[in-house]
């Protein structure tokens, strides 16, 4: 029932409150969830672990963290628990820009209309779609194989320079 400094002004309480409950500010969604791990590792049912929940804050703002808590335990019995709050807002919201990077890059080249392929050593080890129907093979059929598979052996200019090497 203690929140230092840091966690009062991040949730929004009044400083000079000497104790506070956790589930005064938790999300109602993560309400039961809390309750329940709590209370396992109040009891030693649940060693060490971390969960994330949501928090609401006194403004009515929420944020999401991950909650670190252990079981406080002294002359062998177990007298409440102990743990660390920790905001991870701009971790999550950096996940998600990562995602959506992601997804906009994997759109570009799946609906790109010039053959995309990425050749390590020789062998094909991604081709997207327009790689796929120029050479009408599947996806599965083209990855592991050579590149010299796919290029003219009548163009000796093309046959033995391919990006300043030689693809045999």
């Amino acid at each position: 029932r203690y929140l230092n400094k840091t966690g009062k002004e991040k949730l929004g309480s009044d400083y000079e409150t000497r104790t506070v409950s956790i589930f005064s500010y938790i999300h109602p969604d993560h309400a039961a969830v809390i309750r329940r791990n709590i209370g396992g590792i109040s009891t030693n049912a649940i060693p060490e672990k971390s969960y994330f929940y949501t928090f609401r804050q006194k403004d009515g703002k929420t944020f999401d963290a991950m909650i670190s808590a252990a079981p406080l335990v002294v002359n062998g019995e177990t007298i409440g628990s102990r743990g660390v709050m920790i905001d991870i807002s701009e971790h999550k919201a950096m996940q998600e820009a990562l995602a959506e990077s992601e997804e906009k890059y994997r759109s570009l080249i799946e609906n790109a209309t010039d053959a995309i392929v990425i050749v390590q050593d020789g062998l094909l080890k991604f081709a997207n779609q327009a790689m796929c129907d120029m050479v009408m093979y599947t996806r599965n059929e083209l990855i592991d194989t050579p590149l010299s598979n796919y290029i003219d052996k009548e163009d000796p200019e093309l046959r033995f320079k391919f990006h300043g090497q030689n693809v045999d």
